[in-house]
């Protein structure tokens, strides 16, 4: 898989006024199943709220089989006033027009082979705060991001000290880096190229 995005970003008005530019934007994009943790993100955006940092979460994705644990973890959770699920598919452009607003892309995985929606996100500006599996490590290269163990969903003081420590806009721009410099096409052909004449 590669990212090249060039398409020129549209707007879903519905969603993006639910984006707060003064808080942290969270965002997921992901069919509710099983081998996507999306029904624990909750946890983790309650202890948040917990510490008084504000935040929305705006969750993009159609509804499936573990959709009601989501909808059951986020009233547990209390976080149904942050949270914005959109259970129905949206165009690829406006997912790109949504991702160039957000902050963080926050998708917690049981296994990921390997998540191109993760990649575009970080191409558009997003800091990923992911799962500690296979798939999602290959993408945090240098503390560009967040992983978290599955024991660590609810361990929000290492993700407060991760900002202290890095800028979120300095992130945001590094994460775009990142994907330019390990995922684009150009990369990809040039690391075939090279396999095949070693």
């Amino acid at each position: 898989n590669a990212v090249d995005i060039s398409v020129s970003p549209s707007h879903n008005i519905e969603i993006e006024n639910y984006i707060d530019k003064d808080i942290y934007n969270f965002v997921s994009i992901s069919s509710v199943v099983f081998a996507k943790w999306v029904d624990q993100i909750p946890k983790f955006l309650r202890k948040l709220k917990e510490k008084n940092i504000p935040f929305r979460w705006i969750i993009i994705g159609r509804r499936n089989s573990y959709s009601y644990i989501l909808k059951e973890n986020i009233e547990k959770y209390g976080i149904q006033s942050e949270t914005y699920l959109h259970e129905t598919g949206i165009p690829k452009s406006e997912i790109y027009g949504l991702l160039s607003k957000t902050d963080f892309y926050i998708m917690f995985h049981r296994y990921s082979i390997f998540d191109l929606a993760t990649l575009e996100a970080m191409y558009l500006w997003n800091i990923p705060v992911l799962s500690n599996v296979w798939g999602n490590k290959e993408v945090v290269l240098d503390n560009n991001g967040v992983l978290f163990a599955e024991n660590e969903f609810d361990n929000v003081e290492r993700f407060i000290r991760f900002l202290d420590k890095y800028p979120k806009e300095e992130l945001r721009e590094k994460n775009k880096k990142v994907v330019e410099n390990s995922f684009s096409d150009s990369v990809f052909i040039q690391r075939y190229y090279d396999l095949i004449n070693d």
